[in-house]
């Protein structure tokens, strides 16, 4: 039930963004984003609503594979976390691990002036949840070696190669002294770890206390 509420409530803030660039054009889209998109350098030399930004700009997004991608990420690992949390407390986590990308988005580039929108800090916290409670799942991606390939790999095997990425990239950012990627390297890094950290004050008592339990989804 919180996976569906969290896709349902990105796709209707997504639909009101789409109402915006139809009536207003892409001035008002634009106006939109800069208004409830998470903008380090005003959150912090401003007051008011901007400390606001850092939950609103998790459901917005930039466009339809932005938001398609996020989302498909979310179906794939957001239920088998969920499971051994419950709905409510999957919620929390997942807006836990949003606010510790973008706290250390804060921290990192606190100068950055462009806002930055999108769930997948949140979203990069269920998979590192996800990598601690279900390392040896076997989960279908798609590779491509001259022509497409679907294997199934294990969970550890992709998010670790995943995660190195983003933690590379961020080190080149940090040598160039500016994001020129367009991507939220530090939500990512910040949620990933962020949600390593929180996940096991999310999960459910009978899971936690359960040594035996425990053990088994580990094991998977």
């Amino acid at each position: 039930m919180g996976t569906t509420i969290i896709v349902v409530v990105n796709v209707l803030v997504y639909l009101w963004q789409m109402y915006l660039l139809l009536v207003l054009g892409r001035t008002g889209w634009r106006e939109a984003i800069w208004e409830w998109g998470f903008n380090p350098y005003l959150v912090i030399s401003q007051t008011g609503h901007r400390g606001l930004t850092i939950f609103t700009s998790m459901f917005m997004h930039g466009g339809l594979e932005h938001i398609f991608f996020n989302l498909l990420y979310l179906w794939v690992f957001g239920p088998l976390v969920e499971d051994l949390t419950g709905s409510v407390r999957f919620l929390l986590f997942y807006i836990l691990s949003g606010v510790a990308g973008a706290a250390l988005n804060l921290l990192l580039d606190p100068n950055q002036f462009v806002p930055g929108i999108g769930a997948s800090g949140a979203i990069a916290g269920v998979m590192g949840a996800f990598l601690l409670l279900h390392p040896v799942r076997r989960i279908r991606t798609l590779i491509f070696i001259l022509i497409p390939v679907f294997p199934r790999l294990p969970a550890w095997a992709l998010l670790i190669y995943w995660i190195l990425q983003e933690v590379v990239l961020g080190e080149i950012i940090l040598a160039a002294g500016y994001n020129f990627t367009g991507v939220g390297v530090w939500a990512h890094i910040g949620g990933f770890f962020g949600g390593l950290l929180f996940i096991y004050f999310f999960l459910r008592q009978e899971v936690l206390f359960n040594r035996e339990s425990v053990l088994q989804f580990v094991r998977r």
